[in-house]
């Protein structure tokens, strides 16, 4: 394995660190509607918002969505989750000692998807 390869696969353990989707209660199979940033037609992207556990810190950032994951501007669940997972993952490598929880929002609720 070369460094190269480390840096673009996510850890496996930052993955497992993740919640699983039963255990965060999201609708995979359902499109949601969701705070769209930009769409083309080959991708969509959504804003989120990240918390870091015990810092008082909100970020925001962007998950991207493949077009085919989405019915007009609303995101199929599970592509969300994989994009959150995908987030996490670059985040866990970036800064291993924090504990980010990716929420997004889905109505005037802010959900989470992904938490370390």
């Amino acid at each position: 394995m070369t460094a190269e390869s480390l840096l673009l696969e996510p850890d496996s353990a930052a993955l497992e660190a993740s919640q699983a989707p039963a255990d965060i209660g999201f609708d995979l199979e359902a499109h949601h509607s969701t705070e769209v940033l930009l769409a083309t037609h080959q991708v969509l992207v959504a804003r989120c918002v990240i918390d870091y556990a015990g810092r008082g810190e909100r970020v925001e950032s962007e998950l991207v969505i493949p077009r085919r994951e989405c019915q007009g501007d609303r995101p199929r669940g599970s592509a969300l989750w994989r994009a959150a997972q995908e987030l996490l993952a670059q985040l866990l490598l970036r800064r291993p000692g924090l504990r980010p929880t990716i929420r997004i929002a889905i109505g005037s609720e802010l959900v989470p998807l992904a938490t370390a």
